[in-house]
């Protein structure tokens, strides 16, 4: 896995990304964040050539989830904001995701945190499947550059594109890697900033914030 990340760092090179977007702040102690009111926004999926085309299918993410009907409010929960799916899918409105512990992930190809935390959160995602469900923000990225990352890190839990910020203010995020601990009502029950840097870390957020043994 040290040669796929390796392989990961070189294309962001390769391609000559800014890489000082990223959130250079160590792991802190998870917080639970202050909810913020915001208008829903929705964004249309973008278009898919065929260059773009073929890193979906190569990718082969799971769908994303489908959200529930008018939800009961969760605070502090996600934001009202719709999100287009990276891979094949419907958009994804964060804020009626329910009836399952849900772990968000905001990661971006430029950021080389997370890249190194990636195959901690895919093998995770993979081992829980049916219990937790993973899903990914893809923050402020080319999607095809996303998509081409998840293909050569192997991670095939799915994500959302996030090309302009829109859940930079309402969840508090200073730059990627963010994880976020959501509970099956929506609710934010706590949050780690910086790289998740080992599977017992991972799992020990888990269980405290999901109560889900890993």
């Amino acid at each position: 896995m040290k040669g796929k990340v390796a392989l990961a760092v070189g294309l962001i090179c390769a391609g000559g990304l800014v890489l000082t977007a990223c959130s250079n702040t160590s792991a802190t102690e998870p917080v639970v964040i202050e909810q913020k009111v915001i208008e829903q926004k929705s964004v249309e999926a973008p278009e898919r050539d065929p260059v773009m085309q073929q890193w979906v299918d190569q990718a082969g993410l799971n769908p994303c989830p489908v959200g529930v009907e008018n939800p009961d409010a969760a605070i502090p929960g996600l934001p009202n904001i719709e999100l287009p799916c990276l891979g094949d899918g419907p958009p994804v409105n964060l804020s009626t995701l329910r009836g399952i512990p849900l772990v968000v992930n905001v990661w971006a190809s430029w950021c080389p945190p997370c890249i190194e935390e990636m195959p901690i959160l895919a093998q995770a995602a993979r081992e829980l499947e049916g219990t937790i469900q993973f899903i990914g923000i893809d923050y402020q990225d080319d999607p095809a550059r996303g998509l081409e990352l998840l293909t050569v890190m192997g991670v095939d839990f799915p994500s959302v594109f996030d090309p302009d910020a829109q859940v930079r203010a309402p969840i508090a995020i200073p730059g990627p890697p963010v994880t976020y601990f959501v509970t099956p009502e929506g609710v934010i029950a706590g949050r780690w900033d910086g790289s998740i840097t080992s599977e017992q870390a991972l799992a020990t957020l888990i269980e405290t914030y999901l109560g889900v043994t890993w």
